[in-house]
Formats: structure tokens, C-alpha cells, sequence
């Protein structure tokens, strides 16, 4: 019923063990992160610089 292999015939115990590894590999991929980061600051910049729809005699002081 069990997965396990046959003792040895030196393993006087007969006591069958089973050793498991389990290995997680990743990598980051930096030229994204660098395209992630310069997407950001661009819409950050144009957010800062563009004029949502405010009324340029608002800003003057209603003279032109």
C-alpha cells in the first residue's frame, strides 16, 4: 500500500525513509520594473502639468 521503496537489507531496522526537496526559483526581470517606474513618473508628471479644466480667467484674476 505505501509509495516507499524496500528497506535495504543493511537497514537492520527495517525503517523505510523518504527524503523530499522542493526548490522555488524566480527571477525579476529589472526592465520591466525600470518601464513599471517611468510609466508611473511620466503620470505623475502629466498630472501635475495639465490643467483639468479650470477657466484661464479664474487664474488671472478676470482680466485679459
Amino acid at each position: 500500500m505505501s509509495d516507499l521503496p524496500d528497506p535495504q537489507p543493511e537497514n537492520i531496522d527495517g525503517a523505510k525513509t523518504v527524503e523530499y526537496s522542493h526548490e522555488i526559483h524566480h527571477r525579476v526581470n529589472w526592465g520591466y520594473v525600470a518601464l513599471a517606474v517611468a510609466g508611473i513618473a511620466v503620470l505623475l508628471v502629466i498630472h501635475q502639468n495639465v490643467d483639468l479644466g479650470g477657466d484661464e480667467s479664474e487664474e488671472t484674476g478676470g482680466m485679459q
